[in-house]
């Protein structure tokens, strides 16, 4: 990280900085912002270990500037995406507090199953599973080893919460991707998010009507 920062101090001119997908802290982030005094536009898309309280402070310091500054709450579902990037943004989203953007990413017959919007929010009232989600304090993406395939992904993401109970503070879900067969250039969304030990799913099975 220090011979970064040194190697960028020597680019006095640097007007933008694309940091898509680096695991940059905090610390490193405010490194390299006085390192770059004169950098316009920033990068930080699937900056997954970015906390959103900070990320939040510098957006708001930003307005009303020439700064620009592209983050995952600003990502829409594109074929341009991997399935790793998708689920990085649902997961960053909901370290964010951010529902809307997860719900974004789900794929049209999880939306059927657990749409409308309002409804979905609903999963992630307590004491449901996925309540530790929301706002949780990081997270981590491992993608399920297997065959690769060309239509379907899976993921392992793990949420750390300190603010849930102590039976909740740690949970990990398996994540379930896939793109259209049918239509060319589909993007990647999500079908479903199973806690690893339990059986119920984003499929709207245990929502009220």
């Amino acid at each position: 990280k220090h011979e970064a920062v040194v190697l960028l101090k020597a680019l006095p001119n640097l007007r933008h900085l694309d940091l898509r997908g680096v695991g940059i802290s905090a610390e490193g982030l405010s490194e390299l912002r006085r390192a770059l005094p004169r950098c316009k536009s920033w990068d930080l898309r699937f900056c997954w270990r970015l906390p959103w309280q900070y990320l939040e402070s510098w957006l708001c310091e930003a307005r009303g500037t020439d700064r620009q500054i592209s983050h995952s709450l600003t990502v829409t579902p594109s074929p341009d995406l991997t399935p790793l990037q998708v689920v990085l943004v649902q997961a960053y989203a909901l370290h964010s507090g951010r529902i809307d953007v997860c719900f974004r990413f789900a794929s049209p017959l999880n939306k059927l199953m657990t749409g409308p919007y309002e409804r979905f929010s609903r999963l992630f009232d307590p004491p449901s599973r996925y309540s530790m989600m929301l706002g949780c304090d990081r997270f981590q993406v491992e993608e399920e080893k297997g065959p690769e395939h060309h239509f379907r992904r899976s993921f392992v993401v793990t949420f750390w919460n300190s603010s849930s109970s102590p039976r909740s503070k740690t949970q990990s879900y398996l994540w379930q991707l896939s793109r259209s067969q049918m239509e060319e250039g589909a993007p990647w969304c999500t079908d479903s998010v199973v806690p690893i030990d339990m059986d119920s799913f984003w499929d709207g099975s245990f929502l009220e009507e």
